[in-house]
Parts: C-alpha cells; structure tokens; sequence
C-alpha cells in the first residue's frame, strides 16, 4: 500500500474534481450540439471534417459515418471555394468574421442557401485549431425575398408610368 501525505492527498481530490467538472462540461457541449437543429460541424484547418451532428445529417444528407470520411470541399459549389478559403484565411488571422450567407450542396446535388457561422476553436492542450460551422437553412426565406424585391421593382416602373400620365385615373368601386 502506498502511504500519501495529507496535502499530496488533497491536491490529488482538488484536481479529481476539477477534471470532473471539465468533463461534465464536455458532456453538456457535445449534448448540445448533437441535439441541435442546425448542422454543426467541426473541421480541422485543412477542412476535413471531425465531428457532425444530426442536424448536418437531416440538412446535407450525409450520414456522420460518410461526413467524417469527407472534406469541407465536397459540399461546397465549386465557385465558391476560393471565397470559403479566403474566410478561413481571415479567421485565422484572428479577425472578427460575423456570420453571412453561403451556398451549400447537398448529398442529391441540390444548391441551398445557408445562414453560417464560423468560429475559431483551440485546444492548447495539443496546439491544434479547428473551426467549428453552424448552419441553417435559408434557401425558401432567400426565394420569399427575391419576390419581394422583383414585385417592390414592378410597383415602382408602374409608379413612375402613372407619374408621367396626365390624364386621371379614376377607381370607381
């Protein structure tokens, strides 16, 4: 039996439950995010994928067996991989990147429109960086509002029509 001193025997509980607590904190974040109804995904720096929650399963199709054998690359269109690069340039030069619209493929090759954000995660214990993206569907709220803009543009040619009229319109009900 090995005899330990009261104080080694303190600091050994101290640190028990602070690595305790640490882990019920992993176990809370990693719960949230699985359950999440956004796709949250992690990725390393290269963009391979590392973690993938049902919510990316439901959204691009891709089960989290065959997302973890992939590349960021393989979901999005491929003009807009230099833009997508150029992000991960700038969040990794540490700077401030708020959320914005980006476009996505799914598992069928349907082009939505997605709600993402990025952010920068690091893991000092092994000197590593990863990005962690969520995103949400937008592709029906984007079609509502091209609608909207294309009739706000028919009203106001017919606007300008009526201005230019010199004879008066009258509705009669």
């Amino acid at each position: 039996m090995v005899n330990i001193p009261d104080k080694e025997y303190q600091k050994m509980q101290a640190r028990i439950k602070e690595l305790e607590a640490k882990a019920s904190e992993a176990r809370r974040l990693a719960l949230a995010m699985k359950e999440s109804p956004d796709a949250v995904s992690i990725q390393s720096v290269e963009g391979n994928i590392i973690a993938w929650n049902r919510g990316a399963e439901q959204l691009f199709g891709y089960s989290e067996a065959e997302a973890l054998k992939m590349n960021i690359a393989k979901l999005t269109p491929p003009e807009k991989l230099s833009e997508q690069k150029e992000y991960i340039r700038r969040l990794l030069a540490c700077e401030n990147i708020t959320a914005f619209d980006a476009q996505r493929l799914t598992k069928s090759g349907t082009l939505i429109d997605v709600w993402l954000t990025v952010t920068k995660i690091v893991d000092e214990e092994v000197k590593e960086v990863y990005l962690a993206f969520t995103e949400r569907e937008i592709t029906q709220r984007n079609r509502a509002l091209a609608e909207v803009a294309k009739k706000v543009i028919e009203l106001e040619k017919m606007t300008k029509v009526m201005e230019g009229r010199e004879d008066a319109i009258i509705e009669l009900k």
